[in-house]
């Protein structure tokens, strides 16, 4: 049966995103193909507050969330949304839209059931935030994942400081910075993926989650052989469970072309500053270090010494402290130039040439991006009430 959010008005926003319950599995559907599944604040409010009932309900065992549509599992955020309410006026959402989806993606991140991330299509920025934390994140051969936020004056957030400072090498970092694009190969390699599942077995694996026979699995799991030979506890169950059909979907991945790159990546992006890793791009005799050259001269300067700082601070910080710093950042970039600049250039007149100031690194590096770093005890996420 389909099932509205709890304490929700009807309302037409409630179609942008559709709830289920079937076999113990509660099904999260977006369904809002033509903005690419875009997350409005309605629909991350309508998610998190699902989240937190299935969580309550001891009948649901896991939680699956996916796409009505082939071409996006989820483009991000709606920051149109945010861009015309500070044009009205209307400061408010660029505080709350924030808040609640940072609050969700620290809700996933916790979830103490299985939450398998069926990632098929585009995959960025707010549709990271809704898969990434998840247990399993199931990736296809027509996936695309990026985190494209430096070029619309903007930094990679909803936990991507945290998972991309936690990729190979420097390749999070330059993946951050950059806004390059990842493959299925790539995004299990870099551990943003738990599962490749090829195309064609997409629909077999969503089939058999929903046909799962949950008291044979738990009968066998729960055996004291089993649950000793395993190191699994009665509580780990449904993982196990879920990794024992994902399992037998999941394929090997070859050499992507950022795992191919990887060794230049590394030598290219450690340096102690954006200007550096320019100057390095540049002084190398290669095509690709020239053309990455010339796309970060095109991103935002103060996305980029923001974005550099904020994924060395996430390298020892765990994510609920990372959320927090990112909340922070995100409410300084809205009271800021870039990200309205950016939206403007590239979502809204559509010209993609974005002014932005300060126009240069230096200036961005010479304490300006540092204030956006700077504690204010007004702006918490109180991840702890979750």
């Amino acid at each position: 049966m389909t099932i509205q959010s709890p304490n929700l008005a009807a309302s037409t926003a409630t179609q942008d995103i559709l709830f289920e319950e079937q076999n113990h599995v509660g099904w999260v559907t977006l369904n809002r193909p033509k903005a690419l599944n875009a997350l409005t604040h309605d629909m991350i409010k309508q998610l998190d507050a699902q989240l937190l009932a299935w969580e309550a309900d001891p009948s649901i065992n896991a939680v699956v969330i996916k796409s009505n549509s082939e071409k996006a599992f989820c483009a991000g955020g709606d920051v149109r949304s945010v861009y015309n309410a500070k044009l009205a006026g209307n400061m408010e959402p660029t505080q709350n839209f924030f808040r609640d989806e940072y609050r969700m993606n620290w809700r996933i991140h916790r979830y103490p059931k299985p939450f398998i991330a069926l990632m098929n299509g585009v995959v960025m920025g707010g549709g990271m935030g809704i898969s990434i934390h998840g247990s399993h994140r199931v990736v296809t051969d027509n996936t695309m994942l990026a985190m494209p936020e430096t070029s619309i004056g903007f930094f990679p957030d909803i936990g991507g400081t945290y998972f991309l400072s936690r990729c190979p090498g420097k390749t999070g970092l330059y993946l951050g910075l950059t806004g390059a694009r990842l493959n299925f190969t790539d995004a299990v390699y870099s551990k943003l993926a738990t599962h490749y599942v090829p195309q064609n077995f997409l629909g077999k694996l969503e089939q058999e989650i929903r046909e799962i026979d949950w008291v044979h699995y738990k009968v066998y799991m729960t055996k004291p052989k089993w649950v000793a030979s395993q190191s699994v506890s009665a509580q780990g169950v449904n993982h196990k469970i879920i990794d024992t059909v994902v399992e037998k979907y999941h394929a090997p991945v070859g050499v992507g072309p950022l795992r191919r790159r990887e060794e230049q990546i590394n030598a290219m992006f450690n340096a102690d500053s954006v200007q550096s890793i320019i100057a390095n791009l540049t002084k190398d005799d290669d095509q690709w270090s020239h053309e990455t050259a010339a796309t970060l001269a095109e991103k935002s300067p103060t996305s980029l010494v923001v974005t550099l700082k904020a994924i060395r601070n996430a390298t020892i910080f765990k994510l609920d402290a990372t959320l927090n710093m990112e909340y922070r950042l995100s409410q300084a970039f809205m009271n800021g130039h870039d990200f309205f600049e950016g939206v403007r250039a590239l979502l809204v007149d559509k010209d993609k040439q974005p002014k932005w100031s300060p126009e240069s690194l230096d200036a961005a590096a010479q304490g300006y991006a540092d204030s956006y770093f700077e504690f204010n005890p007004g702006i918490q996420l109180d991840l702890q009430e979750i």
